[in-house]
């Protein structure tokens, strides 16, 4: 009997080939259409130079008076374009435009705080579409702006897309390279106006650092198409550079602009802050022009080494170079020292090409051009078809000198301005014209080119001018039609094919199902061997998601390196093969073989997902990502009904496919919980579909056939297509809640019908008849579709609160399926698929909301997460196996995943102080967070009564921009003091303190409240112990259910100098001197005569990396550069550099270890150097485990403690999990729990440095006041 059932089946398979011939010649088909997409092989490099805040600040544009040999040169070598313009006087509006091709209107993005992939996360930039076509793409120093992240921190002008490679060299931050005579101009009001003549060469500058890095990926990548980015920072504000730059400039006449007596009055919208450099006097003029000349000769030296270096390599013959700004900058012109103007010196900015064998290089071009143009000219001089309509048009032409004849060109500059919104310019070969307000209604502006170059003299009031005024007016009104015209492109053919991609994705997603019967007939399987076939299918979803990630994680973005298009096609190509391999399948009746098709199968479908979600993005807005997925919901169904009439199970559209949209990182919490969300909804939705059909036959339930009980499917996929359906409406946030609710009901009732009359469809032996079921019998259906959208109405349209009320349904309908029988289980395991219609697209919404560039990694693991469909079949197979077939009770639940701990929220607002050598910072605290506005003054460490002045300045600032008076000052002051006193002395950065000044005595009697100073290493652990790794670990203990609490910490500081701080159960441990945690005056672990600081410090690396590489001391790079040369992303010795950290880690364990003989409790490192704790932790360890023997010869580890290192995923799950055991008590049946290995745990700061000991601050003063 059983060879006859499997001689039948496989008859039925066999009578099923043409439907694979058929679906194998469609996917080779579709392959072969994206063949058709791949890119051809380029021949000319790219080299893009952007130079930060340049005007035409050269000599090379007749500024005499500036040294920019290196840039004079280039443009004496390629076409340099005379009147080249901005879209945005702003850097972040200005990049975005440019690189993406795109005016500011068009993006939306007017700021230095709005990511364009906020607004536009699908858009190709500029050195994308290089990276695309095959060519290996870097981005060094700031290209992009991009705002902030979530922490407040610069997303280092990094685009995941874009680069395989990023770089920002430090940054530009006023705490970078500030050793050196400097001054703050003004009246100090503006932090930014301020020039430095730093100590040290280029190289200790971040845009030397930042030529090196560009000079080193050259060398490494020139045989290789490369599209090579590099933006340098100078001349950006603050002006810093090495001293040698500014004494180019010490005795240079410095020329001032003067305004004309005669000139007309300037339109209350050109600047945004008319008074702002009201205080600046000849002195702070001349002085912030040198600077600024300074900062641009400093990177023309470093633009200089980037063109050494094509000589060297020979690449000047194929690379075509670049070098411009990003937009203007005044240097006093209408009284105004910076940019955000429409005006000529606003807008107007160097832009030089270079393009290899063009007839028009060497010479100069009056023509107007935009830096938008730079997408279409590098695109159209390289072979590159746009990926989109760019605003810009190609230079080409002009380069090659073919540009005789054609229309004048015109540039348009915009900037947002209060009271009227938008201000619009235009720049003619005569005029530039500016309109405040769409209409104007807030002014214009007419200027005559080149008579007023300044543009002092305003035309448009005059009465012959009212010509060219209408004149240009409808110029600026066409360029807002073109904006306007350009977003309503239509991509409706490009979307409809990849939706076709969708739903063979979706198609081939299914086959398992309807393979899972039958195979379990053939081969007469069990219900966990049958269960093999959803294991072999949703594993290829883990391994090569897996596989992703791990290639991800070492080489950024492989797939943007490959190309998507590409991808599609590979992934099609595997799926047909796995299709074809079925045919030897079940020619050789082999159930291993038909396993091994299936993964096959699986992996095309998964790399089809990781591939063809960013198309879905791309060609349809974020909010209609859903479509392809509805649509192929809606053809699936009709397929599905199709093959049940055949008495083939129905084909079951998984939704798991959804996956390769998300991206993201396991640092964010909100993935690591959609992860598990995910892997519990997938396994418990392929269990429920592949094991309906049983339930729904099984003699407790209807006793129906198989084959009669395959026909419900339709309802439980049918209910799965309402809810989408229903659900996209319902999360429209356009309609009116009446429209919705219409339209919602109106859906629902038609599809009720149409899966009513499908499911009578009926194909016996090439007839279709229609046999529909009796009204009264399905009644409980349409009855559940209304309590569905009854839940809807109760979501209001948020993913979360839909979410909850789903899934609290979902629970009910499948505990009352395990309960119940007869027709009310079956109707509630059909139910199951209208509430789990939502789950994947809400799940995923939240899951990657916030996660911004880090999403190429995010869709490998959240189709990693699909292996749930592997393994809760395999698990309802063996518990349907011992049950004798009956039904399964399966619930799930998980952790829910720990959150940051903080202090309850005071209320009371304390000042406080970042004391430095250069600078005060001065800031206040409200609930242990910075509030209002922060000030930065000079310390003037040299002069005490100009330093009290400024300490008593800030504060008076901070206090008038607060809305309640502040209750104490704290804060932390350079050491050595007696801070009981509040008197600091030695202060070695600050020479007027080295007698002792009672600072807190003389700020407690000036504001009249009490003050506190403090040990910097003090606050420090304070804040860490308040809101940062100690809250934190605790946290993650109670989340993984352990019973354990933390209670203690010691903090290092590794800096300057080494220091330390201490907290015992919440409270700072002090001492009687205010001197506990001074572990810098420990004996050195090298040379006990030496302090533990010698060891452990910034000058120690320096000093170790110098002897180990055989350099002088003096010479050697800072620590962050060194731990770059360790890493091997920087040219250096990186064997000394390695070593330079192993002695840091010994130096700073040793003294650990001795601080752990008083101290039991957590240890976490913060300071400059802790950024580099991968470098030396596993050498700190191995110091804290060091041997020390006892005289009889036993050996045991410095400290008695299990040393885990916090900072690394392995290591945090060795700290959660349970150590302890059970011990029975004697004599009693009793047990109690030990901990028989005692744990130090160290981790590195969780709020860094300067925030944790501002918490630190604030934390100590409440305490203080509270105990009076």
């Amino acid at each position: 009997g059983a060879v006859m059932r499997q001689s039948f089946a496989l008859s039925r398979l066999a009578c099923d080939r043409r439907f694979i011939r058929l679906l194998v010649a469609t996917l080779l088909l579709l392959a072969g259409a994206s063949a058709a997409l791949g890119a051809p092989s380029r021949a000319l490099n790219v080299l893009l130079v952007v130079i930060d805040d340049l005007r035409p600040e050269l000599r090379t544009y007749g500024v005499e008076a500036v040294s920019t040999p290196h840039l004079d040169a280039f443009s004496q070598r390629g076409l340099q374009f005379n009147r080249a313009y901005c879209q945005y006087p702003v850097c972040n509006a200005s990049r975005s435009s440019f690189l993406t091709g795109k005016r500011p209107d068009e993006l939306g993005v007017y700021s230095n705080e709005e990511p364009f992939r906020r607004v536009h996360p699908e858009i190709v930039t500029l050195p994308q579409a290089f990276r695309n076509a095959g060519y290996y793409t870097a981005g060094l120093g700031k290209l992009f702006h991009q705002g902030l992240d979530a922490g407040g921190e610069p997303t280092l002008f990094r685009d995941a897309p874009s680069f395989e490679h990023s770089y920002r060299a430090l940054g530009r931050s006023p705490s970078i390279g500030l050793q050196g005579e400097g001054r703050l101009m003004g009246d100090g009001s503006i932090p930014w106006c301020q020039w430095v003549a730093a100590e040290g060469g280029d190289a200790a500058q971040p845009d030397g650092m930042l030529a090196a890095e560009a000079i080193r990926v050259l060398e490494e990548v020139h045989e290789r198409p490369f599209f090579l980015s590099v933006g340098f920072h100078k001349p950006h504000d603050p002006f810093i550079a090495p001293r040698e730059y500014f004494q180019a400039y010490a005795d240079t006449d410095v020329t001032l602009p003067v305004r004309p007596d005669e000139s007309t009055p300037l339109n209350r919208h050109a600047l945004p802050g008319k008074d702002a450099f009201a205080s600046f006097n000849d002195r702070d003029r001349r002085e912030f022009k040198r600077a600024y000349q300074a900062c641009v000769s400093f990177v023309d030296a470093q633009v200089g080494k980037l063109f050494n270096c094509l000589d060297r390599l020979e690449l000047w013959d194929n690379t075509i170079v670049v070098v411009m700004g990003d937009h203007g900058y005044h240097l006093g012109e209408h009284g105004w020292w910076n940019k955000v103007t429409v005006f000529e010196h606003g807008a107007r900015t160097p832009f030089v090409v270079w393009l290899p064998g063009a007839a028009a290089m060497g010479n100069d071009s009056d023509a107007i051009v935009e830096l938008l143009d730079l997408y279409p000219t590098l695109t159209d001089c390289c072979g590159l078809e746009p990926p989109h309509r760019l605003s810009g048009k190609s230079l080409r032409p002009i380069l090659e000198g073919r540009a005789e004849g054609a229309a004048p060109y015109v540039a348009y500059t915009q900037v947002v301005r209060g009271g009227v919104g938008m201000g619009y310019s235009v720049r003619t070969d005569r005029f530039r014209f500016t309109q405040w307000g769409r209409n104007g209604e807030g002014g214009v502006e007419l200027y005559e080119h080149p008579v007023d170059h300044d543009e002092y003299f305003n035309l448009a009031a005059r009465p012959s001018s009212a010509a060219h005024v209408a004149e240009l007016s409808e110029l600026l009104q066409a360029g807002n039609a073109i904006v306007a015209d350009s977003r309503r492109q239509s991509t409706a053919g490009p979307f409809a094919l990849v939706t076709l991609l969708f739903f063979f994705w979706g198609f081939i997603t299914v086959m398992n199902d309807v393979l899972l019967p039958y195979l379990k007939q053939s081969f007469v399987l069990s219900y966990l061997q049958a269960a093999l076939i959803q294991f072999a299918f949703f594993s290829a979803f883990f391994v090569v998601s897996l596989i992703y990630y791990l290639l991800s994680s070492r080489v950024a973005d492989p797939i943007q390196h490959f190309g998507y298009k590409r991808l599609i096609m590979v992934a099609l190509i595997v799926c047909a093969l796995g299709c074809a391999l079925f045919w030897p399948a079940s020619v050789t009746t082999s159930y291993p073989f038909f396993l091994g098709a299936l993964f096959l199968l699986a992996t095309g479908v998964t790399l089809l997902q990781i591939s063809a979600n960013p198309y879905a993005a791309v060609l349809g807005s974020l909010q209609s990502v859903h479509t392809p997925y509805l649509i192929y919901a809606g053809m699936f169904l009709a397929l599905a009904a199709v093959v049940s009439a055949c008495k083939l199970p129905v084909i079951i559209n998984r939704r798991e496919a959804e996956a390769a949209e998300a991206e993201g990182a396991l640092g964010y919490p909100q993935l690591r919980l959609g992860m598990a969300a995910i892997f519990l909804y997938v396994g418990a939705e392929v269990a429920i579909g592949s094991y309906l059909v049983n339930f729904i036959a099984d003699p407790a339930i209807t006793g129906w056939q198989e084959a009669d009980a395959s026909v419900y499917l339709a309802y439980y996929w049918g209910g799965a297509m309402i809810g989408r359906l229903c659900g996209a409406v319902a999360l429209n946030r356009g309609p009116s809640p009446f429209s919705k609710a219409v339209a919602m009901v109106l859906i629902a009732g038609a599809l009720v019908g149409l899966v009513y009359l499908m499911t009578g469809l009926r194909f016996d032996e090439g007839r279709l008849s229609l046999k529909l079921a009796s009204l009264e019998s399905i009644a409980p259906f349409p009855c559940l579709v209304a309590f569905c959208l009854f839940v809807f109405a109760l979501g209001r349209g948020c993913p979360a609160k839909t979410l909850i009320y789903f899934s609290g349904c979902l629970v009910a309908l499948l505990v009352t399926a395990a309960t119940a029988g007869g027709s009310v289980a079956m109707w509630a395991a059909l139910g199951a698929g209208l509430f789990n219609s939502i789950m994947w697209s809400n799940i995923f919404t939240l899951s990657i909301d916030g996660l911004n560039e880090q999403t190429p990694q995010g869709s490998s693991l959240l189709v990693m997460m699909i292996v749930g469909g592997a393994i809760f079949p395999l698990f309802m197979g063996a518990v349907a196996d011992y049950a004798g077939g009956g039904r399964v009770n399966n619930s799930s639940s998980t952790a829910a995943e720990p959150t940051r701990h903080s202090s309850a929220v005071d209320r009371r607002v304390v000042l406080t102080l970042d004391a430095g050598g250069t600078n005060f910072a001065f800031s206040a605290l409200q609930g242990g967070e910075p509030i209002g506005d922060s000030c930065v003054l000079p310390s003037c460490g040299d002069d005490l009564d100009a330093s009290l002045d400024n300490l008593v300045a800030g504060f008076d600032r901070i206090i008038s921009a607060l809305e309640v008076d502040p209750v104490a000052i704290s804060f932390a002051f350079p050491g050595p003091a007696d801070y009981l006193s509040g008197v600091v002395f030695n202060v070695g950065n600050l020479p007027a303190y080295r007698d002792g000044v009672a600072i807190g005595p003389f700020l407690q009697e000036r504001f009249g409240v009490p003050t506190f100073v403090n040990n910097d290493g003090d606050l420090f652990a304070l804040g860490e112990a308040t809101a940062g790794l100690l809250p934190w670990v605790n946290g993650r203990l109670e989340a993984a259910g352990s019973d354990r609490r933390c209670h203690n910490l010691f903090a290092v500081t590794l800096g300057t100098g080494l220091g330390g701080g201490a907290v015992l159960n919440g409270r700072l441990l002090v001492g009687d001197n205010a001197s506990a945690a001074e572990i810098w005056r420990l004996p050195n672990r090298l040379d006990a005569t030496l302090l533990a600081e010698e060891g452990a410090s910034i000058r120690a690396v320096q000093r170790a990396y110098a002897e180990a590489s055989m350099t002088s001391s003096a010479d050697a790079p800072t620590p962050a550069v060194i731990a770059a040369i360790a890493k091997g992303s920087h040219p250096g010795d990186e064997r000394a550099a390695l070593s330079a950290f192993e002695s840091l880690g010994q130096a700073v364990g040793d003294a650990i270890a001795t601080a752990t003989c008083f101290f039991d409790g957590l240890v976490v490192i913060g300071g400059g150097l802790s950024g580099s704790a991968a470098l030396f932790m596993p050498s700190l360890r191995d110091a804290l485990a060091s041997p020390l023997r006892t005289r009889a010869g036993a050996s045991l580890p410095r400290v008695a403690h299990e040393v885990i290192d916090l900072s690394t995923d392995e290591g945090m799950a060795s700290f959660l999990r349970p150590s302890f055991r059970s011990v029975t008590v004697p004599r009693s049946s009793q047990t109690v729990r030990c901990h028989p290995q005692p744990r130090l745990g160290i981790g590195v700061s969780r709020l860094g440095t300067n925030e944790a000991t501002a918490v630190g601050a604030y934390a100590f003063a409440i305490q203080q006041l509270d105990n009076g």
